[in-house]
């Protein structure tokens, strides 16, 4: 027999179970949807039973939880700050004590970020959100390699730390308006040195440049005309030229705004974003024409069938409906959309327009790679002028000392209220 309704009962059995009283298994199921780090610190921060459901070291569940990523660049009110912003919780944050013009170093999967201390020869990075120091041997000139041109670079997931740049020819006799000196310096596990590689490529020396160490190897490219495979520890006669591949835009009325590489599951993927070349007719590089032009293309590299050659083979966008992309500098991830609780299928990405040393504009974009789309995100504040993404993992000390703040507020609303 079911018993009738009584409101008053079940109002007296609400106030005899607390929100404290809550299942320690459903609090941290809860807990594991937060994909907000400043949600997830809010959540931990009601009271002791909720803080006490998170399990710091990751070993409790046996999963990791990631939060959605944070863009940073300098403040450029004042330049001894990062700022940086998150478009998905809409929220900001800075920390201090940045030099005037970082030279990043970020993590390939985008879960931390460095800079180079001091001035060359450098011998540590720093990361400015945790404060630690980590000493490196001292970064070495090249043979036409001026420190004044700003290496960056990026730590991979086995410790190899890849820095570079590109610049025009100091010696003006070997100088030419079409060539470009690329540099780079190596430093793998249990290497005491760096190993420092440079080349001369075609391609000007202020256009769009991709760099990555893959399969041992560092693949370089200067306005996607072709891309070289360099052969650590070779010679020049060892490197191996990939052809670029055709594209729809190869008409002639889009041009190569921009290239980024990354790995995604074990895979290396270009992605390739192209504007149109307008007419002097009024139309321009704005927002509202991007959102109807632009075209972004991934490509990802396979061996050539009976042959020691690799090729670049475009990927169909719903190859990719359940990884979003996040396109940077001077690294871009992407990661499982499970992972984060949002869609899959998109590459978010800033564009600028205006003066180089002061944009006009500069806004994050969204790229429906399913549909071939462009979706206007968030404005960014002007002048904000790099595009690089960190992300945070639930079982990294940041996320400890994001529970230890939570655990500050909270003895704050204990001692202001003598509740929970």
């Amino acid at each position: 027999m079911v018993e009738p309704f009584c409101p008053g009962r079940y109002s007296a059995a609400m106030h005899q179970r607390r929100w404290p009283d809550l299942l320690p298994d459903l609090l941290r199921d809860i807990s594991g949807r937060l994909h907000h780090a400043v949600d997830f610190v809010r959540f931990h921060a009601v009271c002791r039973p909720w803080r006490d459901s998170h399990d710091a070291t990751g070993t409790g569940t046996g999963t990791t939880q990631s939060f959605l990523p944070w863009l940073l660049a300098p403040n450029m009110k004042n330049h001894d700050a990062l700022r940086l912003t998150c478009v998905f919780s809409k929220t900001s944050y800075s920390a201090p004590l940045l030099p005037d013009i970082p030279r990043w170093v970020a993590n390939a999967d985008g879960t931390a970020v460095r800079y180079l201390l001091g001035a060359h020869p450098y011998s540590s990075l720093h990361d400015p959100l945790t404060g630690v120091t980590t000493h490196v041997p001292p970064v070495p000139e090249g043979k036409y390699m001026c420190f004044s041109f700003r290496p960056q670079g990026v730590l991979y997931r086995d410790g190899t730390i890849l820095l570079y740049t590109k610049h025009r020819m100091i010696d003006d006799d070997l100088y030419d308006d079409e060539t470009t000196m690329f540099w780079a310096a190596l430093l793998r596990p249990r290497d005491t040195a760096w190993t420092v590689v440079e080349r001369i490529l075609e391609g000007f020396q202020y256009g769009s440049f991709c760099v990555t160490y893959h399969g041992g190897n560092i693949l370089v490219s200067v306005e996607s005309s072709k891309w070289h495979v360099i052969m650590i520890n070779d010679d020049v006669a060892s490197d191996m030229i990939v052809p670029r591949p055709s594209m729809p835009t190869d008409r002639g009325d889009y041009y190569y705004r921009s290239g980024h590489l990354l790995e995604s599951r074990g895979e290396l993927l270009w992605v390739s974003i192209h504007v149109p070349n307008f007419p002097q007719d009024g139309c321009g590089d704005n927002i509202f024409d991007l959102l109807q032009t632009l075209e972004l293309f991934v490509y990802g590299i396979q061996e050539v069938p009976g042959s020691d050659k690799i090729q670049w083979v475009r990927k169909d966008g719903k190859s990719l409906a359940d990884r979003i992309i996040f396109l940077g500098w001077p690294n871009s991830f992407a990661v499982d959309a499970s992972q984060l609780g949002v869609d899959g299928g998109y590459a978010y990405f800033i564009h600028s327009d205006g003066d180089a040393d002061l944009y006009e504009w500069s806004a994050v974009f969204r790229y429906n790679l399913i549909h071939n789309k462009v979706e206007f995100v968030e404005w960014l504040p002007q002048g904000w002028r790099d595009d690089s993404w960190v992300r945070k993992s639930s079982t990294q000390a940041e996320q400890r000392m994001a529970v230890a703040v939570a655990t500050y507020q909270c003895l704050l609303y204990w001692k202001i209220s003598g509740r929970c």
